[in-house]
């Protein structure tokens, strides 16, 4: 989903959400994966207090960013 879409579909979701910190965001937006030690199933949806910001795939541990390289923030 876009951050678009997970922001229209994180609303009404009640499984598959990450919640994330001030600097986990920071790192999300920037275009870098999560580490995690929560388990999830497929794509997940992440949440900094009542806003989603995008989706990414669980895979071994991490959420892997599918944020595009243009819609990132640059250092």
């Amino acid at each position: 989903l876009t951050i678009e879409g997970s922001q229209i579909i994180g609303l009404g979701s009640k499984k598959n959400i990450l919640e994330i910190n001030e600097e986990q965001l920071q790192n999300w937006i920037h275009g870098k994966d999560i580490e995690t030690d929560k388990n999830f199933e497929g794509f997940v949806l992440i949440k900094n207090k009542n806003d989603f910001y995008g989706t990414g795939k669980y895979k071994e541990g991490k959420i892997l960013n599918f944020i595009p390289k243009e819609r990132r923030l640059k250092n």
